[in-house]
């Protein structure tokens, strides 16, 4: 390319870049990426309400389901023990 090419070229993208429609494009996109990045922080916060509510669940759940577990394990091996059908008759 002939150096009056070059300079011609650099003239116009100097010209687009200090123009409006390069500053209204730039103005745009950076509203939206400040826009963006706010949604992405309530979702990020959302989120961790939701998980911190649902490890508490599970948490609060877990001792009860495992107190259940034990008690049908202790009542199905007490029916397996030698002497279990006496010691129904002698209950009713």
């Amino acid at each position: 390319m002939p150096k009056s090419e070059r300079e011609k070229a650099v003239r116009e993208v100097l010209d687009f870049l200090a123009g409006s429609d390069f500053k209204n494009a730039m103005q745009d996109t950076i509203r939206q990426a400040e826009a963006l990045g706010r949604e992405l922080k309530d979702e990020v916060r959302s989120h961790q309400i939701a998980w911190r509510r649902r490890f508490e669940h599970y948490n609060g759940s877990w001792p009860n389901t495992w107190s259940i577990t034990r008690k049908v394990i202790q009542m199905m091996e007490s029916r397996t023990t030698p002497g279990y059908e006496e010691s129904c008759s002698a209950l009713q």
